[in-house]
């Protein structure tokens, strides 16, 4: 099954959450921006829905990443339909989604929230700092490794 995809639509991709702090950039092509990346899974089987919120933000190396020294921040909902979830919960009602599956919804997710963070950022000081495009399996692998694991194993 860790090979299967599962067929999905998207639903719905918004932006929930925008901030930018133009006065905390630094002009200086030595200073370097961290991202930090939160997604959260949430489902529902009663509509067969599967939403990756993911929290993008970002700060100064060597700054801690609190509000104070953020310069941006966004969230954007991305909502999957996929036919049956009910089929991909496990013993302890924890969704657990075929490895292709959760690697695709995680690409679309990260994909959705760099395009919607660099048009909120045009116009500003930070137009230029695009977030990275990263490794989605890495990125599925690190923020929901149950997904990966026989102790994630659907009933």
């Amino acid at each position: 099954m860790s090979g299967d995809i599962l067929e999905f639509r998207i639903k719905r991709i918004k932006d929930v959450a925008f901030y930018v702090n133009e006065n905390l950039y630094i002009n200086d092509p030595g200073k370097q921006m961290q991202i930090e990346l939160n997604p959260v899974l949430a489902h529902n089987v009663d509509d067969n829905t599967v939403a990756i919120i993911v929290r993008a933000f970002y700060h100064y190396d060597g700054t801690e990443p609190v509000p104070a020294n953020t310069m941006l921040d966004i969230q954007v909902q991305n909502i999957f339909e996929i036919g049956g979830l009910r089929n991909y919960l496990n013993e302890n009602n924890i969704l657990v989604l075929p490895q292709q599956t959760i690697i695709a919804l995680m690409s679309l997710s990260l994909s959705h929230t760099r395009a919607l963070a660099a048009k909120n950022a045009a116009g500003t000081a930070l137009q230029d700092f695009i977030m990275p495009v990263f490794n989605p399996e890495e990125a599925a692998r690190f923020f929901f490794p149950y997904m990966f694991s026989d102790h994630g194993s659907v009933k």
